[in-house]
């Protein structure tokens, strides 16, 4: 059965990565701006403006020579302007970012439609004759039903929503879900922020307690959010690991058969987070994709993702953690590859030279694994593996990085998907 699951994931995961790391970069410009224009204004007083008063050592008062008068204007204006924007900027992020959800959400419907095109005749809506005929073709007016539902969905709230999945999938999305309750309070500060600059209403409050959130107990209707770099951070992992994970369990609910490619999705998908450095978001997918009831298609498949957990839990200096799954694997019959993920974790670097040299250049790693996979990133450092690599490739190592064009990136899959 032709689908997107994976592609939508992909995207998904890509425009929240993006907005989670570029807004820091983007918010330290806004409030350099707004020093620069700060600036300015000190020097323009310092120069031109009399009549100074000061109250408490701060100045509260001034006057300035007609002649400056819309330069002075001007000055005003564009420092009230960079506090305006560099205040907006993360919210405009979080109303972005749940705008990006509604769109992902909005794929995985159509999706779903195309994959059991049988949910749509519990549809309510209808045509009239007039309708019908203005169509070429039943396809045509197909293609219009499941944009009017997918519509209609969309305008619902996030938990009518997955309300509806729920009853169409036959499966509760929410069961051991604790992150749920952050996503209702995201996308119910985001409304507040659309409609009411932050402004508390009772509906947040309502909407929060019903999911559980653990309001501030001094907050009140009246009370204004705003977005501080730690909420907005927290807030792209709460929303990328449901996008994340309802993907994995529509797509195994409606398609069992596609098990393996469902497995190879999700390992790239928190491969890529690795590389990212998203490492407590990469440890929520995995522990999803370690813990039953999920389940793999191949025993290889599931210790790619406990290496990924692995290689999570030990970037995030979970050292115990990290030691109790790696022993809770008998690595001794595995083959070369696998022993060697389990010496370079438990950082023995001299097994895992020789390990290296008896795989050789014909076997896995590659190369471009040795280069790439995050597995590996302490053990790149050490003189064990640099003398190994070089005995077995001929070369000493180095990593070399090529440019890409703005339509190759667009264009291309990602050329990581085999370096689990």
């Amino acid at each position: 059965m032709e689908h997107t699951f994976n592609e939508d994931v992909e995207w998904f995961s890509n425009q929240v990565g993006s907005r989670k790391r570029l807004l820091p970069t983007f918010a330290h410009a806004a409030s350099l701006l707004t020093k620069h224009v700060n600036d300015d204004l000190d020097k323009f007083i310092d120069q031109h403006a009399f009549d100074k008063v000061y109250e408490e050592e701060e100045l509260s008062e001034y006057a300035v020579p007609i002649e400056y008068a819309t330069r002075h204007r001007l000055l005003i204006s564009a420092f009230r302007e960079s506090i305006i924007f560099a205040d907006l900027l993360p919210k405009m992020t979080l109303v972005s970012l749940i705008s990006v959800f509604d769109a992902y959400l909005s794929r995985l419907l159509r999706t779903l439609f195309t994959v059991k095109p049988e949910i749509l005749n519990g549809s309510d809506k209808q045509l009239t004759f007039s309708q019908l005929t203005e169509f070429g073709t039943i396809n045509d007016a197909r293609e219009h039903m499941i944009n009017c539902e997918i519509e209609s969905l969309i305008r619902d709230n996030h938990s009518k929503q997955f309300d509806w999945l729920e009853k169409k999938l036959g499966t509760n999305l929410r069961k051991n879900l604790p992150s749920w309750k952050n996503f209702i309070e995201i996308t119910e500060r985001r409304n507040l922020l659309v409609h009411s600059d932050g402004i508390v209403n009772s509906q947040y409050i309502t909407n929060c307690k019903n999911s559980q959130y653990p309001l501030d107990e001094s907050l009140s209707i009246g009370d204004k959010l705003s977005v501080d770099p730690d909420y907005y951070k927290a807030a792209c992992d709460y929303i990328a690991e449901i996008g994340i994970k309802l993907n994995q369990v529509m797509w195994r609910k409606l398609l069992p058969s596609d098990a393996e490619q469902a497995d190879s999705s999700i390992i790239s998908v928190s491969y890529n987070l690795l590389l990212r450095s998203d490492y407590h978001l990469a440890e929520e997918i995995l522990m999803f994709a370690t813990t039953p009831p999920f389940k793999c298609s191949s025993g290889e498949n599931s210790l790619y993702l406990k290496i990924n957990l692995a290689i999570a839990l030990k970037s995030q200096e979970k050292y115990e953690e990290c030691e109790n799954l790696i022993q809770s694997v008998d690595w001794s019959a595995l083959s070369d590859m696998f022993k060697l993920a389990s010496y370079v974790l438990t950082d023995n670097f001299d097994e895992a030279s020789a390990t290296m040299r008896r795989i050789g250049n014909a076997g896995r790693p590659k190369k471009i694994e040795y280069a790439n996979w995050p597995l590996f990133k302490w053990f790149r450092k050490t003189d064990q593996f640099k003398t190994a690599y070089e005995d077995i490739f001929g070369e000493p190592f180095k990593i070399v990085t090529h440019t890409e064009t703005k339509e190759e990136l667009e264009g291309n899959e990602s050329s990581n998907k085999q370096l689990h």
